[in-house]
């Protein structure tokens, strides 16, 4: 019986890569989280914007999100004429190297503009790539 095994060498290493690029490149950015997986750095949400019981109509919402990596994405959307607002989850590929072990931390914030002032909705540090977390599951 024969046992094969890679020795990762630096020139291993830049074939590695190379490849993930050319899969990368090749197949795209969501078909390449599906075949590796996918972190959520931002679940679905929805809400009621209110001030005293009544709609903000065309508040704006930004929905940051600031990654361990020092990286930070932004999302806009405007509340609609009832107060209402809703952002996608925001999903990335766990990446080629994903086997290796390392500690998810995202830092996410709401933040409403509404007549001239800032309110902060929502601060919360996720600290589970999965899906839903923020809100106990629900």
């Amino acid at each position: 019986m024969r046992i094969g095994m890679t020795i990762f060498t630096k020139k291993n290493r830049k074939l590695g890569l190379i490849g993930a690029g050319f899969l990368l490149l090749s197949f795209g950015v969501d078909t390449m989280a599906g075949i590796l997986g996918s972190n959520t750095l931002f679940s679905e949400v929805e809400g009621v914007v209110t001030i005293n019981g009544t709609p903000c109509v065309s508040a704006k919402i930004e929905q940051h999100i600031y990654k361990s990596d020092g990286k930070e994405l932004l999302a806009t959307v405007k509340t609609d004429e009832n107060g209402r607002f809703k952002f996608k989850g925001i999903l990335e590929s766990r990446g080629v190297f994903s086997f290796l072990p390392s500690e998810f931390v995202v830092t996410q914030r709401l933040v409403i503009y509404y007549e001239e002032k800032e309110y902060l909705g929502w601060a919360s540090t996720k600290r589970s790539p999965e899906p839903n977390v923020e809100s106990n599951g629900k």
